[in-house]
């Protein structure tokens, strides 16, 4: 019975372990893309660092490319910012049609 209980609470410990790496990532990379975001906010702004993608034939007419990254990074943040709230399952299942 020692041994089992010794088990359960190493697997019990290795999962908490697991979790907290998992929580850290994410909040790590939640600021990382926030704060890239921001930078590329500033930049864009100003227009800095433009005129050499200018020259290239994908952005000679627009820089829609540069407005499609952006937004996906945001809608990376929103999604990440919506996983931290407790009825994020539910929203998500609603969403797909698959109320539970």
């Amino acid at each position: 019975m020692i041994t089992v209980t010794r088990v359960n609470l190493i697997s019990l410990s290795h999962h908490f372990a697991v979790l907290f790496i998992v929580i850290f990532i994410i909040s790590v990379s939640l600021k990382l893309f926030a704060r890239t975001l921001s930078s590329y906010d500033k930049l864009r702004k100003r227009g800095a660092f433009l005129d050499q993608f200018r020259k290239e034939s994908i952005f000679k007419d627009n820089l829609d490319e540069f407005d499609d990254a952006r937004n996906v990074v945001q809608l990376l943040v929103d999604e990440y910012n919506a996983a931290t709230k407790p009825d994020y399952q539910v929203k998500r299942a609603i969403i797909s049609g698959q109320k539970k």
